[in-house]
């Protein structure tokens, strides 16, 4: 069992326990990637571990799928009409449902990647390490 003591994993040095949820997935595009890259970067500090990187993996995706469906729905409706019929009866685009679905995911893979604040109100998250100065060491030194 891990027991992490004063925010850290014991014998891990302060810088080494800041570990990101690393590359994106090999592929990935270079526009997924990049949204990778941007939602890692909003993510306070230490929050995101490796483990996180398969959930992360799903949010690109997700949020991907979202947004093209909502670009196809500006740009062709809301509605679409059954069969090939003119005049006939219309109904909600499959692309809002789709919109809809992806939407109700990426508020839960959010929430589990604290991306959200209600997510990360009740998360603690231990100071980022500083290195120390010459100065400072010199000084701990003296003082034994």
């Amino acid at each position: 069992m891990l027991r992490i003591v004063g925010g850290r994993i014991p014998g891990v040095s302060p810088a080494a326990s800041y570990v990101g949820p690393g590359e994106p997935p090999e592929y990935f595009n270079q526009a997924e990637q990049a949204l990778w890259h941007l939602l890692a970067a909003r993510v306070p500090r230490g929050l995101l571990t490796m483990a996180d990187s398969a959930m992360l993996e799903m949010l690109v995706i997700h949020l991907v799928r979202w947004r093209k469906a909502n670009a196809a729905v500006r740009r062709y409706g809301l509605l679409q009409r059954d069969g090939d019929r003119r005049g006939g009866p219309q109904r909600i685009h499959s692309l809002v449902k789709l919109a809809r679905g992806e939407a109700v995911l990426i508020a839960h893979l959010c929430g589990a990647l604290g991306l959200t604040v209600v997510s990360r109100s009740g998360i603690y998250l231990p100071p980022e390490p500083t290195e120390k100065t010459d100065e400072e060491r010199q000084f701990e030194s003296l003082l034994g």
